[in-house]
C-alpha cells in the first residue's frame, strides 16, 4: 500500500468461483485500491489481482501502527514451545530512509497483532468482492446468498473498508435482470459503506 492509501491486493491459489473458493484467506496480500477486479474472477488458477484504495482513517491507523511497531525493523515472532502454527506472515515497510520487513508466526506485539486482523478482515473483504464479482457474471442467482453471508460477515466485524465494493455493489443493486431481494443486500450493504466513518 502506498502513503496515499492506494494499493494492490494479490492472492493465489483457488479462482473466484466460490466452490472452489475453500478459505477467504487463499492468498497473501500486498496491498493497494479502488476496487476493480482485474482478473481472476473466471475459472482459472491465475493469481487474482484488484486495486484498491482505502479510506483516510484508515490509511492513518496502518502508518501509525507501523510507526509504533518501529516500521517492522526487529524480531516480532513469538517462539513459545507448542504454539500453533498460524501461518507465516510478513510486515514491510519502505521509504526514504527506511526498508525493513518482518516475518512471523505469532506476535505479542500489540501494534503487529492490529496490523494483522486489519489486514486479514482486508483480505476478507475483497476476496468476498471477488466472489460477488464471480456469481454476477455467471451465476447471479447465488448473489443474494453470498450477499447474506457479506452481511453475516460485516455484523461479526471480519469486514473492513466496505466502500472497496461500492463498483460491484453498485452494479449489483441497480441492475434489473438480479433478483430483487439480492439487490436490497447490494444496496444495504453500500448504505452502509457510505455511512461508515
Amino acid at each position: 500500500m502506498n502513503a496515499d492509501g492506494k494499493g494492490e491486493y494479490q492472492s493465489s491459489g483457488a479462482d473466484g468461483s466460490p466452490q472452489r473458493l475453500a478459505s477467504p484467506f487463499a492468498g497473501s496480500s500486498s496491498g493497494s485500491g479502488d476496487g476493480s477486479e482485474d482478473s481472476g474472477a473466471s475459472g482459472s488458477d491465475e493469481p487474482y489481482r484488484t486495486n484498491f484504495s482505502l479510506s483516510s482513517s484508515a490509511r492513518e491507523r496502518i502508518f501509525s501502527l507501523a510507526a509504533a511497531a518501529h516500521y517492522f525493523d526487529g524480531d516480532f515472532d513469538f517462539r513459545k514451545k507448542h504454539l500453533a502454527n498460524t501461518g507465516e506472515k510478513t510486515l514491510a515497510y519502505s521509504d526514504a530512509t527506511r526498508h525493513y520487513q518482518a516475518t512471523y508466526n505469532y506476535s505479542t506485539n500489540e501494534a503487529v497483532t492490529q496490523l494483522t486482523a486489519f489486514f486479514q478482515q482486508l483480505s476478507t473483504t475483497l476476496e468476498t468482492g471477488r466472489r460477488l464479482q464471480y456469481l454476477y457474471d455467471h451465476a447471479q442467482l447465488g448473489l443474494d446468498e453470498e450477499l447474506k453471508r457479506a452481511g453475516e460477515l460485516r455484523g461479526s466485524s471480519q469486514l473492513t473498508e466496505i466502500e472497496v465494493l461500492a463498483p460491484i455493489l453498485r452494479r449489483i443493486a441497480s441492475d434489473p435482470r438480479v433478483m430483487h431481494v439480492a439487490r436490497q443486500h447490494a444496496q444495504k450493504l453500500l448504505d452502509e459503506a457510505a455511512s461508515q466513518p
